[in-house]
């Protein structure tokens, strides 16, 4: 079984991204005032950045020799750069080990295990802290499982809880948890970033929001895929091409890509079709989305990813109706 609060692995971040600063900022006047909270919880949308931004605040705290930052040289510094702080707990959905895809939930077993390393004397004397990615996955006996830790930690003991949407989170958690709202970036500030990582964001101009995915792709060289998924999806819509035969190309391993994709792709079709005052389109747009939103837990079931791509692609097909009928 998987280690189940394992430190991320390398490269670690060290700096906080040109839109997280004045949460940085906040984090570090709350950290000289004796006022960091127990419980954060980052809250915004996918993409934006934070889980990078936990792995600063994370490196501020405990860096042992901290001048305008984390001084990336003493031992703290080193052992989270290599992924080895023992005082860092990170807690994710397990992957399945016959499916090789992580597991729909973190699991009650992860989270007691967690609760347990949380009451161990630290390492260093910068206390210690937990990660959890994304708070979503908690089902309802892990959430349970995780309250009273919430609201009654550990000395020394702080949790970051990362979340893409708070409002799906039981009101009893949100209430436990300092909420701090993580912005996205402008697509300027977005498309400024991926240039200074050597990434050309021109293929994916729908995703400048969500920095952050766009570079997973491009490091996963997926970015020429996703210019050919537009292609195929702007022929569906034009009535060149036949919804299956557009995703009859996307493997089982892109399927979750694919979704992302669709994610970002459904949005701004629903704000052209807002702009344009077309009500049905967004109708059936608004109709599609609820799938798409839906999808990444039957992905981590046991749907068979080709069918749900294909009833995705009839759903874009019907959604896009009203445009082939003007």
């Amino acid at each position: 079984m998987a280690e189940p609060a394992a430190p991320p692995p390398p490269p670690f971040a060290f700096a906080a991204l040109p839109w997280h600063a004045p949460l940085l900022a906040r984090w570090r006047d709350a950290s000289q005032q004796g006022t960091r909270p127990q419980a954060t919880l980052l809250a915004g949308p996918p993409g934006s950045g934070k889980a990078w931004l936990a792995q600063v605040l994370v490196a501020e705290a405990l860096c042992e020799r901290p001048v305008n930052g984390p001084c990336r040289q003493c031992s703290s510094c080193h052992k989270l750069a290599q992924g080895l702080h023992p005082d860092l707990l990170w807690l994710q959905r397990e992957v399945d080990e016959k499916t090789g895809r992580r597991r729909r939930d973190i699991q009650v077993v992860q989270v007691r295990r967690l609760i347990e390393r949380l009451h161990l004397s630290t390492h260093y004397a910068r206390g210690r802290f937990a990660v959890i990615e994304p708070v979503e996955a908690l089902n309802v006996t892990s959430t349970n499982a995780l309250l009273k830790t919430l609201e009654e930690p550990a000395a020394g003991t702080h949790l970051i809880l990362i979340s893409h949407r708070p409002q799906a989170l039981l009101a009893t958690l949100r209430s436990r948890c300092a909420i701090w709202r993580c912005p996205a970036p402008s697509p300027d500030q977005g498309r400024a970033w991926l240039l200074q990582q050597g990434i050309d964001p021109a293929p994916v101009p729908w995703a400048l929001a969500a920095p952050l995915h766009v570079k997973e792709w491009a490091d996963a060289e997926q970015l020429s895929v996703f210019a050919r998924w537009d292609d195929n999806w702007r022929a569906v819509a034009a009535g060149r091409m036949a919804p299956l035969a557009a995703v009859a190309e996307v493997g089982k391993d892109e399927a979750g890509a694919f979704v992302r994709w669709l994610t970002r792709w459904c949005h701004r079709s629903m704000t052209l079709a807002a702009e344009q005052d077309q009500p049905e389109r967004l109708r059936a747009l608004d109709a599609l989305l609820d799938d798409v939103m839906a999808a990444p837990a039957q992905l981590a079931g046991n749907v068979q990813p080709g069918l749900l791509l294909e009833s995705l692609a009839i759903g874009w097909w019907r959604a896009t109706l009203p445009l082939r009928r003007g």
